[in-house]
């Protein structure tokens, strides 16, 4: 999936919500990777890490992501973050928002039921999927749980490469990724959309569902 400039066709107005309230801290999640930021730790060794364990209480793929590290800041639009999640419940009334950059989810174990405004993705093991800055979106657990990596860029865009001398022998060819066909739903049950900012979580309100999309284009 790769979208940076488009026109969605909704059934309702994206603005017409109750209003934006800040969420708790949550300390697992980082956007700021500055000296001046009390919750990192800076340290000159390598570090590599395991998959996160499956957990025990009732998580979501957003209750269940974590920063592992990174580097930049969003406000600044350069840098990068690395996340891992684990998750064994999903994302049923609530959409989430990331504003601060791109990412780019690697499912490790369970395949991801990714709703989009755009449409639908299954992305299994194996599999790689990128999802824009300001797309609001939801995750469900076709298998029950899953976990995998998480990467995030501020301040620019995943883009397939240019294939150079390779040719058509490229390993980036657009027939080699899939792009969403728009998918809308009928739901006027209350809903809850989670936004992201600098690392920190807003969120409100909306009496129907985020994904009312009938038609979409764009690049």
């Amino acid at each position: 999936m790769l979208m940076m400039c488009r026109w969605m066709y909704r059934i309702r107005p994206s603005v017409a919500h109750r209003p934006l309230e800040p969420m708790a801290a949550n300390d697992d999640i980082q956007a700021c990777f500055s000296p001046f930021n009390p919750s990192l730790q800076y340290t000159p060794l390598s570090y590599t890490w395991g998959p996160l364990d499956i957990p025990t209480e009732h998580t979501t793929f957003l209750a269940g992501l974590k920063t592992m590290g990174g580097y930049g800041d969003p406000t600044n639009k350069e840098g990068i973050a690395i996340h891992m999640y684990a998750a064994n419940a999903s994302m049923e009334n609530e959409a989430f928002c990331n504003n601060d950059g791109d990412f780019l989810i690697i499912p490790h174990e369970g395949k991801l039921d990714i709703q989009t405004e755009l449409g639908r993705m299954m992305v299994a093991p194996g599999e790689i999927c990128v999802i824009q800055a300001g797309m609001r979106w939801k995750v469900r657990l076709p298998d029950g749980a899953a976990k995998g990596y998480v990467q995030e860029i501020f301040g620019s865009h995943y883009e397939l490469p240019e294939l150079g001398p390779l040719g058509s022998n490229g390993l980036a060819l657009p027939r080699d990724f899939q792009t969403p066909v728009a998918s809308f739903d009928l739901d006027e049950s209350t809903w809850t959309v989670i936004h992201k900012l600098t690392g920190e979580l807003f969120s409100y309100e909306q009496l129907w569902t985020p994904f009312d999309v009938v038609a979409w284009h764009g690049k």
